[in-house]
């Protein structure tokens, strides 16, 4: 299932913040109030790529804010906001899937990016001396690599699994199949579709994937007769967006009839047994609608 963040927890910085700026000079004090701020107000309005960057500021801020009281031990007062980060990976992991599928198990550019800035501004700090900053990006770095780790073991590079349904359709008549993606990981999964060419993608419900099924409405219109095969090409990330792999597969094998055909076998049932089933008028109906067009026209 998904972990679901505790929205006690999301004030976890806010209240720690606002105790550091009690304690700290003016200047200080003055900043922190604009990080609370911009923290409160990216929650408020649903803007998660501020809200994610004000929680990495908020983290890497804390043990400096707090170091004329407690010194090194202020790196601790950290984890109690890394569950507004996980919150913030949470609701960025969707919109950042890629719109291409990639081949292989691998590290989001999410995950790579945020890495990358905490080892730069490891080195940064080391180089300036600045130790209480060095080890609050030494810790941030440790648990993104931790959580990068897990849930790469936890995803897999199979997550998913889908079941191949036949069908059997007329030419020109809309046809729309649900499938059922079944989750085969232990991880939350996010996941972007893309479909065979003429192939609408209708819904995907839900995301993210927090149960054991997820439900794809497809639809499309065959215009030619005989088999049909409609493919699926899903991006799927974890829960929190640090891991993607890519999966295909083969979702819908349709045997389309010619509607002249399906047309031919109506009428043959009709002059037999004096019934046409479901779908016989339309088919009838229509094929002399054409006919009377063509003899119109001549």
């Amino acid at each position: 299932m998904c972990r679901k963040v505790n929205p006690v927890l999301l004030a976890c910085p806010v209240v720690i913040l606002s105790g550091a700026a009690l304690l700290s000079d003016a200047v200080a004090a003055g900043m922190t109030v604009v990080l609370m701020s911009t923290y409160l107000a990216s929650l408020w309005t649903g803007r998660w790529w501020l809200f994610l960057v004000s929680g990495l500021v908020s983290v890497l801020s804390i043990p400096i804010l707090t170091s004329e009281l407690l010194g090194l031990w202020g790196i601790f007062l950290t984890l109690p906001a890394l569950p507004a980060v996980a919150f913030g990976l949470q609701s960025v992991a969707i919109p950042l899937l890629p719109s291409s599928v990639p081949v292989q198990l691998r590290p989001s550019s999410l995950a790579v990016s945020t890495m990358t800035a905490l080892a730069c501004g490891l080195f940064i700090a080391v180089v300036a001396q600045a130790i209480l900053l060095a080890a609050s990006c030494a810790l941030l770095f440790v648990v993104f690599l931790a959580a990068l780790f897990i849930q790469y073991r936890r995803l897999g590079r199979h997550p998913l699994l889908v079941e191949v349904l036949n069908s059997r359709v007329s030419a020109g008549t809309e046809v729309r199949r649900e499938i059922v993606v079944r989750r085969a990981c232990r991880s939350c999964c996010n996941m972007s579709i893309r479909a065979s060419a003429g192939v609408k993608v209708e819904s995907v419900s839900p995301l993210p994937m927090d149960g054991d099924t997820i439900d794809v409405v497809l639809s499309l219109t065959p215009l030619l007769g005989g088999p049909k095969d409609v493919n699926l090409r899903m991006c799927v990330s974890d829960e929190l967006g640090l891991v993607w792999v890519g999966q295909s597969f083969h979702v819908l094998h349709l045997n389309v009839i010619p509607r002249a055909r399906a047309a031919q076998a109506a009428a043959i049932r009709f002059l037999e047994r004096g019934e046409l089933g479901e779908s016989g008028g339309d088919y009838l109906a229509g094929d002399i609608a054409v006919v009377a067009g063509l003899a119109g026209g001549g």
